[in-house]
């Protein structure tokens, strides 16, 4: 899958893509649950790097500044430009990898407790592929399907989650509220620990819920039952 405006490629100017946030930041946190997943990684290694995230996506200064859809839409003069501005970058812009793998976090665990853990952000992943990959036949040897657009990836998460993001989506990606990383962590049983100074961490409640182990549980191995 690619976003409509990466291929076929128009290589006499600039590409615009609003969602780089997914092509590029969806499957950076996949890369990190994979090593979960896979058994590679253990349990606390990989709420230390989730902490990490959330950690980037809640004290980053140019997170006020840049959406993820506008970061993504920039990418042309920050990625590898040849004539990268020299600008205050830190404090102005926010990385859409980094933005994006933040948004599949809260929506991996925002899927999985608004269904009981029957569902999680695969769903969502697979629902796109339904609406661009498979949506037209192969065009050539590498050409299949259609590039999604932001809209198909709204409805992809909608239809898994069960209920309209467009106004999410508007305040989260198209905007620069923070997402509530500690509701989110809550639905595992779990909550996020901020640090005065150094790393912050995620800790696991004493007292959790039925509900809120299964969604643990899921997020931790990638099921969803």
């Amino acid at each position: 899958m690619r976003p409509a405006a990466l291929g076929p490629f128009d290589y006499t100017r600039e590409q615009y893509e609003p969602s780089l946030w997914v092509a590029e930041g969806w499957t950076q946190y996949y890369g990190m649950a994979a090593l979960r997943r896979a058994g590679i990684q253990d349990s606390s290694t990989f709420y230390s790097r989730m902490a990490g995230l959330i950690q980037d996506n809640l004290t980053a200064p140019g997170r006020t500044r840049t959406s993820a859809r506008m970061a993504s839409f920039e990418a042309p003069f920050w990625d590898g430009a040849p004539n990268a501005q020299p600008t205050n970058f830190q404090n102005t812009f926010f990385d859409y990898y980094t933005k994006g793998a933040g948004i599949a976090l809260y929506l991996d665990l925002f899927i999985r407790n608004r269904t009981g853990n029957t569902k999680s952000l695969d769903e969502a992943f697979n629902n796109l592929k339904q609406r661009s990959w498979n949506a037209l036949p192969k065009a050539s040897y590498y050409l299949q399907g259609r590039g999604y657009t932001e809209d198909d990836v709204e409805r992809a998460v909608s239809d898994a989650a069960g209920v309209n993001m467009h106004d999410w989506f508007e305040r989260h990606v198209g905007g620069t509220e923070d997402m509530d990383y500690d509701e989110a962590l809550g639905w595992a049983g779990l909550k996020l620990v901020r640090a005065d100074s150094g790393s912050w961490h995620i800790g696991v409640l004493p007292d959790a819920t039925p509900q809120q182990l299964r969604v643990r549980s899921g997020w931790l191995s990638g099921l969803a039952r």
